[in-house]
């Protein structure tokens, strides 16, 4: 059954933990693009969609979204013109499934050029949100980035310094990050100019300051 129509970017699916739910959060391109979720329950075989909730209210595409184990909220981003990402949290209600905004923040940045995709994780062992974006414009200003922030239980997030990778990537191509939690380490793979497919590793560095490229 489809419940989304969304054409500027897939939609987070974001399992709510100990519970049989998951949020799907996604740009709702017949209402105005607007950010919007739908809290879903799996008993079985079957899927129950629930009610549309909107996240923000303002045309935004690309929206990502992670489980804030310990202050038991939705991290969501989304991009709102220009090339920055933006970012708010949710409480959530077990008994009715309401997402409730709790707090939001200006984002950790951006890059030159044009953000082409971008990603969001909860970092368990150290408890942390790892951003990682890859930005181009196929003029000189393309580069993958990561940033590490820290949410309290206000909601707000506090992002750190910008980490660069590699400052070649091919915009509007491919990009896909994947998180190995037996190395505590993301994966991200991309295009370049110069040497075709590659992957790279980001780490949080022991202080969980810095997202780190290896």
């Amino acid at each position: 059954r489809t419940i989304f129509n969304d054409e500027n970017g897939e939609p987070a699916i974001v399992p709510i933990p100990n519970t049989n739910k998951f949020v799907v959060v996604y740009h709702d391109e017949p209402s105005n693009g607007y950010v919007v979720a739908r809290v879903c329950s799996i008993t079985g075989t079957t899927v129950t969609m629930g009610t549309k909730q909107t996240l923000h209210s303002s045309n935004s595409i690309r929206p990502i979204a992670c489980w804030h184990e310990t202050q038991n909220m939705l991290v969501v981003g989304y991009r709102e013109g220009g090339n920055y990402t933006k970012f708010k949290s949710f409480s959530y209600n077990a008994t009715n499934d309401a997402l409730t905004l709790t707090g939001s923040d200006t984002g950790p940045g951006g890059a030159s050029g044009t953000l082409c995709d971008h990603f969001v994780y909860y970092n368990k062992p150290k408890d942390k949100v790892v951003y990682i974006g890859f930005w181009g414009s196929g003029g000189g200003n393309d580069g993958a980035f990561a940033w590490v922030g820290t949410t309290a239980a206000s909601g707000n997030t506090t992002w750190g310094n910008r980490e660069a990778g590699v400052n070649d990537v091919i915009p509007f191509n491919s990009f896909d990050v994947a998180y190995d939690p037996d190395e505590d380490i993301y994966a991200a793979v991309y295009n370049t100019n110069s040497s075709g497919r590659r992957m790279s590793y980001v780490k949080i560095n022991n202080a969980g300051t810095l997202a780190e490229w290896l």
